[in-house]
């Protein structure tokens, strides 16, 4: 939650000059309630060479799938253009990618919850199931 609000803050002050017109603290303190409960990432060393500097730069970061479970509406406006600024380290180099699955069905332990699986999509990926290639940082 916090690189995400970081980065549309940002993203929010490069473009308008302004600052952001949200709660920043209370949505983190929202955040505290939602369980990870199932993590299957992974630490991927990736690196991107520098023209600027005249060598390879690290830019590894995580991959893999992961789940959220607890009330979720107030973060979807937040994890939604996140898919689409990216989050994180190296955005501009295809950092921060993930996608989003809504899952109602399986296992919400509080009224109103919703569960939530990401995985970073990646160039090949395309089916839609969460199957992703890519650096996740």
């Amino acid at each position: 939650a916090r690189r995400i609000l970081r980065r549309l803050t940002d993203l929010t002050r490069t473009a308008s000059g302004s600052q952001p017109d949200f709660d920043h603290e209370q949505l983190l303190i929202q955040a505290e309630t939602v369980e990870t409960v199932e993590d299957r990432t992974h630490w991927a060393d990736v690196s991107s060479f520098s023209s600027r500097q005249g060598r390879s730069t690290p830019i590894g970061g995580f991959m893999g799938q992961i789940t959220f479970e607890g009330d979720l509406k107030p973060f979807a406006p937040w994890l939604l253009w996140g898919t689409i600024t990216h989050v994180g380290k190296d955005a501009t180099k295809g950092g921060g990618i993930y996608r989003i699955r809504w899952n109602k069905e399986r296992g919400t332990r509080n009224e109103g919850g919703s569960r939530v699986g990401t995985s970073p999509p990646g160039p090949l990926s395309g089916d839609g199931e969460g199957e992703g290639f890519g650096p996740w940082p």
